[in-house]
């Protein structure tokens, strides 16, 4: 029979192994506390005090965007080396321009003065950047050993920050506080200094972002995003605009003789919805928040390029146009649509407003389809990136809410 000590300890042992179960992090599979890793924010270690969503300062980009690195012998079998040099080729195709890389991840050589030394640790951290200091590490622990983790890791590497450390996130999430492991709240911290955000807008699906239980201390949420559509915390791919946030980084791409600017939309119920690039036409840009006319603000569709100024090269005037009779607004890059191009003039019953912006007619690379519905009852027209939303691009058929798929009105970004 077990001693009363020996049995003791036994149930000592279950009892702290289920303590440890009980809080899940779901894009962290183990449990740690960072700052026993020197880490910041959960998984960056903390360089000087400039920091933001891609690090402002010009010293933080990879000269010629070529990161050198060093895996640590001994520190990992050759199935995690695999997975490891496998996620570096994704993120490095990924990010790439008709097959030309934009970085690329190499083994260290003798006259690399900057370089990344790749080992395990405690949990799954990051340095930011290249030019800080001369040590940079990123540490792969238990659990860190899958492609959406170790790209999470390398685009800190690049220069990259978390997403909800953004200066303008609080109108995106909320961070419940009440709800962080205490001692984890500056996780959570935002920042207005130093931060160049690449003009893009907030991304919900960034790799980069948080997930909503992260950290959590008690099974609570600890972001809510205000969009109650939106999911945060994909932790397996780059979104479209992390993509277009490196390649801007690292000066890949450049403007296309514009200037990118958001496409806002805005919805009175199902059926009447506004598009516009100047969100002080309905006064606000907070989710969920009621502007002028009685529009709520549902998010930004994507990137289109500034009417104001030149018209980039391969585009198309994006415009738009009023139905006198029930207030509903139809977009279209050809004017001959409509009839007419010119403010004021009203043919059957539309009345040309303006031009929102400039977006391609056909696919570019990192562009991203404008899809078109029409509900035939209401006659509404409706513009979204993501498909799902009705659930259909079979031309003619009715998706969701009486939709029924005209095309695509364009490419945006």
């Amino acid at each position: 029979m077990l001693s009363l000590d020996l049995l003791f300890c036994y149930m000592l042992i279950i009892l702290i192994v289920l303590q440890n179960l009980a809080v899940a992090y779901p894009r962290k599979i183990f449990r740690y506390d960072p700052k026993e890793a020197g880490a910041f924010e959960g998984d960056i270690i903390l360089p000087p005090s400039t920091r933001g969503v891609g690090e402002a300062a010009q010293e933080a980009r990879w000269t010629n965007g070529i990161v050198p690195y060093v895996i640590k012998s001994g520190d990992f079998n050759a199935e995690q080396e695999a997975v490891i040099v496998k996620s570096m080729r994704r993120l490095e195709q990924t990010v790439a321009i008709n097959n030309k890389l934009c970085i690329q991840f190499r083994p260290k050589i003798s006259t690399d003065k900057h370089f990344t030394t790749i080992k395990t640790g405690a949990g799954c951290t990051s340095s930011v950047g290249q030019n800080w200091y001369s040590t940079k590490e990123l540490t792969l622990g238990n659990g860190c050993i899958h492609e959406g983790t170790i790209m999470h890791e390398l685009l800190h590497t690049l220069g990259f920050w978390h997403e909800q450390s953004r200066p303008d996130r609080d109108n995106y999430v909320t961070i419940e506080y009440a709800n962080v492991e205490p001692g984890l709240e500056h996780a959570f911290n935002k920042y207005t200094t130093s931060v160049d955000t690449l003009g893009t807008p907030y991304d919900y699906e960034s790799l980069m972002h948080y997930g909503s239980h992260d950290f959590s201390s008690n099974g609570k949420p600890t972001i809510v995003p205000k969009n109650s559509t939106a999911k945060i915390g994909q932790g397996h791919s780059l979104s479209r605009i992390d993509i277009l946030e490196v390649q801007l980084y690292y000066q890949c791409i450049g403007p296309v003789s514009g200037r990118l600017i958001p496409l806002y939309r805005y919805t009175r119920g199902y059926y009447d919805h506004l598009y516009t690039t100047n969100g002080q036409e309905i006064g606000t840009t907070t989710h969920g928040a009621i502007g002028r006319y009685g529009y709520k603000y549902q998010g930004v569709v994507g990137q289109i390029y500034d009417s104001v100024g030149p018209q980039p090269s391969f585009t198309l005037p994006f415009y738009r146009y009023l139905n006198i009779l029930n207030g509903q607004h139809l977009y279209t890059s050809n004017w001959r649509e409509i009839g007419t191009n010119r403010t004021g003039v009203v043919i059957k019953n539309w009345m040309y407003e303006e031009n929102v912006g400039y977006l391609y007619p056909m696919s570019q690379p990192n562009t991203y389809p404008l899809y078109h519905y029409y509900h035939v009852n209401q006659s509404a027209h409706f513009y979204t990136t993501s498909s799902q939303e009705i659930g259909t691009t079979t031309p003619g058929a009715i998706g969701k809410v009486g939709y029924q798929y005209e095309g695509i009105a364009g490419y945006i970004l």
